[in-house]
Parts: structure tokens; C-alpha cells; sequence
């Protein structure tokens, strides 16, 4: 079968969008391996590969991205910065490194930095789909509502959890309250049977000052995984929050019988037993938790204050 320069040119410029689709030839093959050992965390041997990789194909977009993301996997911060910076002098307009070098912000928590490169990648390609998600979540966290829907209306799926979540928050913020409620219970009841839902939702909730609803979430979670610790601990903390202070030591006491040197979970019960008027043992569960997290400031606070009582 004949194919004409035209289509054949077509062609190119699809597989290039795609990014990692189909193996065309060696070179995809060898960046394939390479996406798929960073996503499944093999870290160390992601970047052997792409160094010997980017030796033959010096200054190849994708393959300095997946180089950065191992690197960072693997807490190599700042030779991931130096390695995104000189990819981004050579290639300036990549709507992939752009993207990339945000995710990084991302991880060292410099969430300015990271939107000023998502709003990059959006002014070259205004539907990118990474960068209209991350700004979403970072709109959110600024609580600007109606800025995260107007990035979440670009996106092309939002059926995920995760993302109707993301929603969710998006319009309580933008003042949508009971619209945003009804689309967590909705998320909730037809997921009933997965914890993870449960739990997700319940951060979300926390996030939005819902104490009440968070702590229902996070109840329904345990029930679907019990003695799962995240649920415990976090449940324990909305119902904190909810000032149902018992409720909140039978689950950090549950959680400490699993995982004796949980240094959170004994920081929060040393504070309820401290505040139940039981100074003894809000110093003993204190002083387990600061010989094991010396260098915790908050748990060094407790303890002072529990000593001054």
C-alpha cells in the first residue's frame, strides 16, 4: 500500500503529539523503557538508561523530561534543576519540558514557581492537558474557585474521582456550596465500595473546612478498610476537629497499636491525653515521640507545654 507524503507527514506529527505511543523504532523503544521504569520507580535504572541514551541523542526533549523526573524520584534536586534549566535554554518553547520542570516545582514545594511554568505551557498550547490540571489544583489552594473551573473546563475527562473532587473544591470555592456537596455524595454513592474514594473525599472536605462531612467520609473509609493507618490518622485528626475527642483517641490508640513509633500519632495523643488533664501520660506519649523525631519542632512544643502544666 502506497502512502502519500502528505499523510506520511500526517502521520509524523501524530506520533509526535502522542509522545510515547506505539514503538516506531529503536529510539521510541528505548524511551519506552525508560518512561516505564520511572513510572513503576525504578529510578536508578531510568537514568543509567537515559544517560547512555542522551550520550547518542544529546538535547532530546523527552528523554532530558523522563531524565529530570528519575532524578527527582530519586532526590536529586538540584541536578534535576541544573538538567531542566539547560534543556529549557535550548528548547524554551516545549510545551513538555515546560511541564515537566513545573511537576518538579511541584515536588520542591515552590508552587509559584510551577504555575508561572504551567501558565507557560498554556499561552503556547491553551488546551495542554497537564498544565490545565495542575493550575486547577493550584487555583484551588488559593481558593480562587471559579479560576480552577475555567482550567478544569479545558480538560477533556473529568469522569476520574480524583478529578470530580477536584471539582468539587473548585466550586465551593467559587461559592457553589450545596452544588459541590451533592457532586461528593454523588462520587461517594456510587463508589461506596472502594476506600479510596471514601478517604479522598474526606481530604477533600477537611480542605474545605467541612469538619463534619470529612469526618463522615473518612468513617465510611474505615468501614470499607479497617485498621487501614491513613484512615485512622486522619480520621482521628476530623474528629479532632469536630471536638469528638474520644472518638479521636480510640483511633490514634488503634493506629499506635499497629505502628508504636508512629511519631504523628502519638504527637496528636499525647496532646488529647495533655488536654484530658492526664499530664503523666501526655508527657510519656511526648517525650517516645521526640526521641524519635528529635529534630520535629512541633513535637518539642508539645512536650514544653506539657511539662509546664
Amino acid at each position: 500500500m502506497r502512502i502519500s507524503v502528505k499523510l506520511l507527514g500526517i502521520l509524523c506529527l501524530f506520533w509526535c503529539a502522542v509522545g510515547l505511543g506505539r514503538a516506531l523504532d529503536k529510539t521510541d523503544d528505548a524511551l519506552a523503557r525508560a518512561a516505564s521504569a520511572v513510572e513503576q520507580g525504578q529510578f536508578a535504572e531510568a537514568e543509567s538508561g537515559l544517560r547512555v541514551f542522551l550520550r547518542e541523542h544529546p538535547g532530546n526533549v523527552r528523554a532530558s523530561g523522563l531524565l529530570g523526573a528519575a532524578l527527582d524520584g530519586q532526590q536529586k534536586l538540584g541536578e534535576a534543576e541544573t538538567l531542566y534549566r539547560e534543556a529549557l535554554r535550548r528548547t524554551p518553547d516545549s510545551v513538555l519540558l515546560l511541564n515537566d520542570y513545573g511537576n518538579h516545582l511541584l515536588r520542591q514545594g515552590d508552587a509559584e514557581g510551577a504555575r508561572l511554568e504551567f501558565e507557560k505551557a498554556c499561552s503556547i498550547d491553551p488546551s495542554d492537558q497537564n498544565a490545565n490540571l495542575q493550575l486547577a489544583r493550584l487555583a484551588v489552594d488559593r481558593h480562587e474557585g471559579a479560576a480552577a473551573l475555567e482550567f478544569l473546563s479545558r480538560l477533556r475527562d473529568l469522569r476520574a474521582p480524583a478529578r470530580q473532587l477536584l471539582r468539587a473544591e473548585a466550586l465551593y470555592w467559587a461559592g457553589r456550596k450545596e452544588e459541590s456537596f451533592g457532586v461528593v455524595a454523588g462520587l461517594e454513592n456510587t463508589y461506596d465500595a472502594d476506600s479510596r474514594v471514601h478517604f479522598s473525599a474526606g481530604l477533600a472536605l477537611s480542605r474545605m473546612g467541612q469538619v463534619a462531612r470529612s469526618e463522615k467520609a473518612f468513617s465510611r473509609a474505615l468501614v470499607k478498610a479497617p485498621g487501614d493507618p491513613d484512615v485512622l490518622y486522619n480520621l482521628g485528626l476530623a474528629a479532632v476537629a469536630a471536638g469528638h475527642d474520644q472518638r479521636a483517641e480510640v483511633d490514634f490508640q488503634t493506629l499506635l497499636r499497629q505502628q508504636p513509633d508512629n511519631v504523628d500519632a502519638l504527637l496528636e495523643l499525647g496532646r488529647l491525653r495533655g488536654r484530658a488533664g492526664d499530664g503523666e501520660a501526655a508527657i510519656a506519649l511526648l517525650t517516645k515521640a521526640a526521641r524519635l523525631a528529635p529534630k520535629r519542632a512541633d513535637v518539642q512544643r508539645a512536650l514544653a507545654r506539657a511539662r509546664a502544666r
